[in-house]
């Protein structure tokens, strides 16, 4: 696992959980407006 413990390696999951958790707020703010 150490080999993935890079600043990279990190930047580059936290944008793809940042990126799901948009896509959560989205879908969530578009069930609260109906």
């Amino acid at each position: 696992m150490d080999a993935f413990q890079t600043t990279e390696h990190k930047s580059g999951s936290f944008r793809f959980l940042k990126g799901n958790l948009d896509q959560r707020t989205k879908e969530t703010n578009k069930a609260i407006n109906i």
